[in-house]
């Protein structure tokens, strides 16, 4: 065989969409969409929750509160998983026996890591009011 003539060749690019007639990318798309919408009404519930005293006072604190809310806590799940329960000091405690003394040291080091992230949060966030970015949110 042959090796064909670059003229002959038809290079299309890389097709990702939802292929056929409008109709049917909508009805593809739409339950994504609102999938979407709904995890983040409840992120931001759940945001707003949990800084009980402080929300949004501007149309943008409330955009940013709503666009913001889901993709910050899939980051904030991620790293957590990742630096926290699968780093090499949470993989020692796993291979420890089990018992008493072992269950203590490991909710030890969780406890540690949720207030160093927590004093994290709480420098973020005076850091934000001091600069007056929080205020305009």
């Amino acid at each position: 065989m042959r090796p064909r003539r670059l003229a002959d060749v038809v290079v299309r690019p890389l097709n990702f969409t939802v292929r056929g007639r409008w109709g049917s990318r909508m009805r593809k798309i739409v339950p994504l969409l609102g999938g979407w919408v709904i995890l983040s009404l409840v992120t931001a519930a759940m945001l707003l929750l949990w800084s009980w005293p402080w929300r949004p006072h501007s149309a943008l604190g409330w955009g940013l509160l709503f666009l913001g809310a889901l993709p910050l806590t899939l980051l904030g799940e991620y790293l957590g998983e990742r630096t926290i329960l699968q780093s090499p000091i949470a993989a020692r405690l796993d291979a420890l026996r089990s018992g008493p003394q072992t269950s203590a040291l490991r909710i030890t080091y969780v406890l540690i890591c949720v207030i160093v992230v927590g004093v994290a949060g709480i420098y973020a966030f005076a850091l934000l009011k001091s600069t007056g970015w929080l205020g305009a949110l």
